[in-house]
């Protein structure tokens, strides 16, 4: 079931009411080299992080939730989101030793 409150970026009645789908890159790795495949897949993350958060996001039906102890846990906002990714892209290039490559605030689309 999609969260009401979710607005698609093409807001068309179609994108409202589509389900999406992700296929897993290879559900069932059966050498070395497709396990290794499968540590990419995004229907593993997913379902990773699904398990992982299970208990902190509760009843709370966002995928995304800022968690605060003693504090019930919320949806994080779409500016959140966005400074969680940077950062993950941050990081990800300089793991790579890429920091030269990076582009502050450039969109994510271009």
């Amino acid at each position: 079931m999609v969260n009401p409150a979710f607005i698609p970026k093409t807001n068309t009645p179609e994108a409202l009411d589509s389900n999406i789908e992700l296929q897993a890159f290879i559900p069932n790795p059966t050498s070395k080299y497709e396990r290794l495949l499968q540590r990419m897949c995004p229907v593993r993350a997913l379902k990773i992080y699904l398990n992982r958060t299970r208990v902190v996001r509760g009843q709370n039906r966002a995928l995304f939730v800022h968690f605060v102890p003693a504090k019930a846990p919320r949806p994080i906002s779409k500016a959140t989101l966005g400074r969680f990714m940077m950062a993950a892209i941050h990081e990800a290039y300089f793991i790579l030793d890429r920091e030269g490559e990076i582009v502050q605030d450039k969109p994510s689309h271009c």
